[in-house]
């Protein structure tokens, strides 16, 4: 399975819809979204666009929590606040927006794959059998913006540069 995982639009919608439109041509089936996307009515309609479920944290710049939160128009966007985890395709998956939580989460051992996001700047390591994750930033600010598409099965992460 393919999943797509992205953080830190602030605001870039253009990137964002993108990013997206990219993310279901390539037929990923979930998409995560590791916070700071801001205003929530453009960034929302921008992420229901995606094929299938949206899972998102959000943290220190996702504007106004209250309308992320109490929109019922977003069907297929979950907002889980400070902490995702789950199991996708048998992968035991933790998401948060800030390094050091998810750093800590990776040392449990207690997941597959964590995620992060918050400073934009790609990082993929792996701390004994967990992979440790941030896909960058979709607003672009130090370079490109970009964002990756993850195999489930083999494992593998593909940076997509926009």
């Amino acid at each position: 399975m393919k999943i797509t995982i992205m953080s830190d639009s602030h605001e870039h919608w253009d990137n964002l819809r993108a990013a997206i439109a990219i993310a279901n041509k390539q037929g990923c089936e979930v998409l995560l979204f590791a916070g700071d996307l801001m205003a929530p009515g453009n960034g929302l309609a921008a992420l229901k666009t995606f094929d299938g479920p949206v899972h998102m944290v959000f943290w220190n710049n996702d504007g106004d929590i209250y309308k992320l939160t109490h929109n019922s128009q977003w069907t297929n966007i979950d907002i889980h606040g400070d902490i995702y985890e789950d199991t996708i395709d048998g992968l035991k998956v933790m998401m948060n927006h800030y390094p050091q939580i998810v750093n800590w989460a990776a040392k449990s051992g207690d997941y597959d794959l964590c995620i992060y996001g918050h400073d934009h700047s790609y990082h993929y390591s792996t701390i004994d059998n967990t992979q440790l994750l941030n896909p960058w930033s979709i607003l672009g600010d130090k370079e490109a913006a970009w964002f990756v598409i993850y195999n489930t099965q083999s494992k593998e992460v593909e940076r997509i540069i926009l």
